[in-house]
């Protein structure tokens, strides 16, 4: 944009249409702060047209004769604004999946260690079986209850 500006010379009107985007912008998003990203997406797409409707073809006079130019940079814009704001939203979505998911496997740790204590420290014989009726897991208290080690355990079944 920079070089487009140095070559052009038309350094007033873009840093002023910038001001005045910018502001508006700034105003807008004070009011658009409870909508959710999709209204605020077309408000905020809509009030640029609106600046740009005022500033480029009639305050500044470019391109006032060929209003199809106009029609075509304010579709690209939206076509931009479109993509940006599905990526935006894919990535926020993908942040919140992660977020979650850590906290699940937080809560889920807590969780088993908890159990995991509660079953060492019973005096409750707990057998975990998997789907083939083969046991997978002896709790500490067989030993102590009816004498046998759980690698003999493990040979009975």
């Amino acid at each position: 944009m920079l070089t487009r500006l140095m070559t052009s010379g038309n350094w007033i009107p873009a840093i002023i249409g910038w001001v005045f985007i910018m502001a508006g912008f700034s105003v807008i998003y004070l009011y658009l702060k409870p909508l959710t990203p999709v209204k605020k997406c077309i408000t905020f797409f809509a009030s640029y047209i609106f600046i740009y409707i005022i500033t480029v073809p009639f305050i500044f006079n470019i391109f006032r004769d060929k209003p199809f130019f106009h029609f075509q940079y304010l579709l690209f814009v939206m076509l931009g604004v479109i993509i940006g704001g599905l990526l935006i939203e894919s990535y926020a979505k993908l942040y919140r999946i992660i977020t979650e998911r850590k906290i699940m496997e937080k809560t889920l740790e807590a969780s088993e260690s908890k159990y995991r204590l509660i079953a060492e420290n019973t005096s409750d014989l707990i057998v975990v079986m998997d789907k083939k009726q083969s046991i997978s897991y002896f709790s500490p208290s067989h030993e102590q209850v009816l004498g046998y080690e759980g690698q003999n355990w493990k040979t009975l079944n």
